[in-house]
């Protein structure tokens, strides 16, 4: 392999190992975010635990050992807490979330990592600090208890069964070297965890002159005695256990360890004389030895030959307990990766993906319109086929780019509890609907409106501990996140439990800059919407969190672009909620397809309400004013043909089409509605980014291309005209 290739091969892998670690570092936020508020929990104390294992083990494996060596000394911290020996408090909380982000940046490409490393040796510093306080107490500890032993006499010596015995097999594949594994720091990694021996198998090492130095020859047995749980052995291997033979089989478990070190040495000596020693024997030695222990206090003496182990014992009268030892059991490279039930695929090739289906799309449209025109019985039947099986293909696909919205709501978990913190408030977050499905690209989207949703309620919405109390609420106040679908759209809610919108500041604001006239009366949705003006703020001090009167304006332009729509409900005292409601999918949607001079656009048909004749809509009304009475509801209506500045007209009969956005109404008058049409939208370039009223393209069957409409845009010509 060239250079060339292997640097590549290397930079694919650490992309790899940047996405693995950052799903690691989000698991263990969230399992600190609870472990904050059930601080003696060893359910979560162990998760915790792991993770950091696991971001330690790849990054060494993965030659990244900065970031290895900084976990290092965290993850001791965890294994005294998980031993009883440290405190699990507000501190070290702390300090773990922090050495998270600091390992964010580390393993950010586009960091400079220079800059934080006076963070990293304070972050050190205070995990130092935690540990030495840590052996003090546990030297305290100690003391006493030698103290109550001289005082009792108890000559018991202290037996804690909480080691387990593992058999691990270990065969790399010959190349994996390659992909830039670490085999020898993977094995350190195993030797750390507990009393370890390991028998190298060499047999299969060539001659000097056929040995190639970037190939793996060698194999490995190991025995280990360690106080965690299968899972941890597990994850271990968890990078590699694609491309290589890995077996673990639990030998016997809670014994001391005392008792772990002996067994490990005794067995051994087994495998270092028949590297080729199965399991079983491997397992019977273990149970006789243990029993033996039991029965004289000591372990005895192994004796080994070719293929089969006899340890001399003095006649055991029993077999050991089932509660010592458990049944053996392994997995395969092959069973540990169908346990994950999924696999990694890059987005870029799901995007690829979707391109070609989009474009199988158009195709088929324009089979289907072909076939209609030439009339072949045959032909239909075949267009019939191939349109059921594009649909089929087009629905699998977009349900391969769709992803739970619990990945995006866990992540203001730990927002909410730093912007907290920082202003002195007790807020708590919860969330519903987490299981809802959203398209990757509409959830990337999100991210940024919700934080600004989320950084309203905290420093705005909701009050402080006392100010809850004086108002007989509790101290804590609530946000809630929330997801539901609604028919081809997804509805998201902000919601709080705080002081509300103070509808006569926000008028009193509005009118100030020109957005509301005086005395003129406005109903509260038309008052609450000013507040997604640019530069709209009703604080007279600017705080770091907000103040400017940006955020909402991005809420705002992020949902337009989305052509979503945004619901404002809010009671004085008791609360705001804030609707999003967006569409499932950008890439394949479901349009209304329109005729305005013989030119074809597209209207979202999830904005689309109904449509109607506008002479009949119009009735016997006289007036100038573009003014339709839709069923005692007064809606204002627009020429399309004005707006985009279309000349030719047609003679078919007028029609409106009644779109909304956001409980806003407007009617679109059209020459004429074609129907229903499957729409691909296609990007309309950087050159036209900026031209108002529509939102993309599409290719219609028969190769011509259609505008789809920007609603939003349209309802605010509407309202200036």
């Amino acid at each position: 392999m060239d250079n060339d290739a292997f640097e590549e091969l290397k930079a694919q892998a650490f992309k790899i190992y940047q996405v693995e670690v950052q799903d690691t570092i989000e698991s263990a936020e969230q399992l600190l975010l609870q472990l904050e508020e059930s601080p003696t929990d060893a359910g979560l104390i162990n998760a915790v635990f792991r993770d950091l294992h696991t971001i330690k083990g790849s990054s060494a494996m993965n030659g990244i050992d900065q970031v290895a060596s900084f976990i290092h000394k965290l993850e001791d911290a965890y294994d005294q807490a998980r031993n009883g020996e440290l405190r699990v408090n507000a501190e070290l909380i702390d300090v773990t979330l922090k050495s998270l982000d600091y390992v964010r940046q580390l393993i950010d490409a586009q960091a400079d990592v220079s800059k934080t490393d006076q963070a990293a040796a304070a972050i050190q510093a205070r995990i130092d600090s935690l540990m030495v306080a840590s052996v003090a107490v546990t030297a305290v500890t100690a003391e006493v208890a030698l103290l109550d032993h001289q005082a009792t006499g108890d000559n018991n010596e202290e037996d804690v069964s909480n080691h387990n015995l593992y058999h691990i097999k270990f065969v790399p594949d010959a190349n994996l070297m390659f992909r830039g594994t670490n085999v020898i720091g993977l094995l350190e990694e195993i030797l750390e965890l507990g009393p370890c021996r390991l028998v190298t198998d060499i047999r299969q090492v060539p001659s000097l002159e056929e040995i190639k130095p970037d190939t793996i020859y060698t194999s490995w047995r190991m025995l280990i005695a360690f106080a965690g749980d299968q899972e941890l052995l597990e994850d271990v291997f968890m990078f590699v256990v694609d491309d290589c033979v890995v077996s673990i089989d639990p030998l016997v478990q809670d014994i001391t360890l005392g008792k772990a070190y002996q067994l490990v040495e005794s067995l051994y000596l087994l495998l270092d004389t028949d590297p080729d020693l199965g399991v079983d024997r491997l397992e019977d030695a273990a149970r006789a030895l243990l029993q033996d222990s039991q029965n004289t206090d000591s372990l005895v003496e192994v004796h080994a030959t070719t293929g089969t182990a006899n340890a001399t014992i003095n006649q055991p009268t029993e077999q050991p307990s089932s509660e010592s030892v458990v049944a053996s059991s392994s997995f395969t490279g092959q069973k540990f990766a169908a346990d994950k039930e999924f696999i990694r695929v890059p987005a870029e090739r799901l995007d690829m993906q979707l391109d070609l289906v989009g474009e199988l799309v158009i195709a088929q449209a324009g089979l289907t319109q072909y076939s209609g025109m030439a009339r072949d019985n045959r032909l239909d039947a075949i267009a019939e086929v191939i349109e059921r099986l594009t649909d089929d293909l087009r629905d699998n696909t977009m349900n391969l780019r769709m992803l739970p919205v619990g990945n995006l709501f866990s992540r203001y978990k730990r927002v909410v509890r730093d912007m907290a913190l920082r202003i002195g408030k007790q807020i708590t977050l919860t969330t519903e609907g987490d299981e809802t499905e959203l398209d990757k690209t509409v959830i990337d989207q999100l991210g940024d409106p919700l934080v600004h949703l989320i950084r309203n309620s905290v420093d705005h919405g909701l009050e402080s501990a006392a100010e809850r109390i004086a108002a007989g609420k509790a101290s804590t106040g609530t946000i809630k996140l929330s997801a539901a679908h609604v028919g081809s759209n997804v509805v998201i809610t902000v919601s709080d439990d705080g002081r509300g919108l103070d509808r006569d500041t926000i008028r009193s604001r509005a009118e100030s800059h020109g957005l509301l006239t005086p005395l003129v009366s406005y109903s509260d949705k038309e008052v609450f919407k000013q507040i997604f003006q640019p530069g709209f703020t009703t604080v007279h001090k600017v705080s770091d969190m907000s103040g400017r009167g940006v955020g909402m304006d991005v809420v705002k332009r992020v949902i337009d672009k989305l052509q979503g729509t945004i619901e404002i409900h809010s009671q004085p005292g008791q609360g705001t909620k804030i609707d999003l409601q967006v569409p499932l999918t950008l890439a394949i949607i479901d349009g209304l397809m329109i005729d305005v001079g013989d030119n074809f656009f597209i209207l979202p048909l999830g904005l689309v309400e109904e449509v109607v004749e506008l002479q009949q809509a119009r009735g016997d009304s006289t007036t100038e004013n573009n003014i339709l009475n839709i069923r005692d509801a007064i809606v204002p209506y627009v020429f399309l043909r004005e707006v985009l500045n279309i000349n030719n007209r047609s003679d078919d009969i007028e029609r409106v089409v009644i779109v909304s956005n956001g409980g806003e109404r407007v009617g679109l008058v059209v020459d004429r509605v074609v129907g229903q049409h499957q729409t691909v939208i296609k990007g309309l370039g950087k050159a036209y980014e900026k031209v108002s009223n529509f939102s993309g393209s599409t290719i219609l069957g028969d190769g011509t291309v259609a505008l789809i409409l920007d609603v939003p845009d349209l309802l605010r010509y509407a309202e200036k005209v």
